[in-house]
């Protein structure tokens, strides 16, 4: 009996060692965008995800809207293949109670129907990490953010000057490639980037009476 209790409880604590590291680690992590000053992930009472441009990297993202299908508790509606209308929904409510921020400056549409932002078009090669906020965020955002909030920060330069050059390329004629420099002088810090991400698509309709869905876009 006692042999068999030794050997649970040391599987027991063998399991618990080994899920410490991350499990500190991402309560460790810092953000902002839950109580508009930085605290870590341990410390607010918010459902939160955090989102890296290491996680994005790993995971093969090209647009924000691949980013937000991973995340539990957003919902994306894409009107069409890739680069046509996509909206974000929160917990069950509309669109327009999702505040977009990027570095902090509201990005929501005024001219839009319900006030919401489209992501059709956002890329991701210029993001440092992506803050997911759900739930009532009135109280701090105001009546858009009853939803929730989604605040993506760009990259900053810092070190030595780098360079990166990416490509790639897939079916239906895709294509994904940018250039990015970055660095620090003595007073400035430097991030430079340019892109282009572009596909042929699916078409929408089915049959042989297809119709062209391609999708081009370039940033910087």
């Amino acid at each position: 009996m006692n042999k068999y209790l030794l050997t649970f409880l040391f599987f027991f604590s063998t399991i618990i060692f080994s899920q410490t590291g991350p499990i500190n680690t991402e309560l460790n992590e810092v953000i902002v965008s839950a109580n508009k000053y930085e605290t870590t992930l341990f410390n607010t009472a918010s459902s939160v995800s955090v989102i890296t441009s290491n996680d994005i990297q790993q995971n093969q993202n090209n647009t924000v809207v691949d980013v937000l299908n991973n995340v539990p508790g957003v919902s994306v509606v894409q009107q069409g293949s890739t680069g046509k209308l996509s909206s974000v929904f929160m917990r069950g409510a509309n669109s327009n109670f999702v505040l977009v921020l990027v570095d902090d400056v509201e990005m929501n549409d005024p001219a839009s129907s319900n006030n919401g932002f489209d992501f059709s078009s956002l890329q991701v090669s210029d993001i440092e990490r992506i803050e997911i906020v759900r739930g009532p965020q009135s109280t701090l955002y105001g009546s858009e953010a009853a939803a929730g909030v989604i605040n993506i920060l760009t990259k900053t330069g810092n070190g030595s000057p780098a360079f990166n050059i990416k490509g790639e390329g897939g079916s239906n004629n895709f294509y994904n490639g940018n250039i990015s420099a970055s660095g620090k002088t003595n007073s400035l810090n430097y991030y430079a980037n340019l892109s282009r991400i572009q596909t042929d698509a699916v078409s929408s309709i089915k049959g042989k009476d297809f119709e062209n869905d391609g999708f081009a876009n370039n940033s910087g």
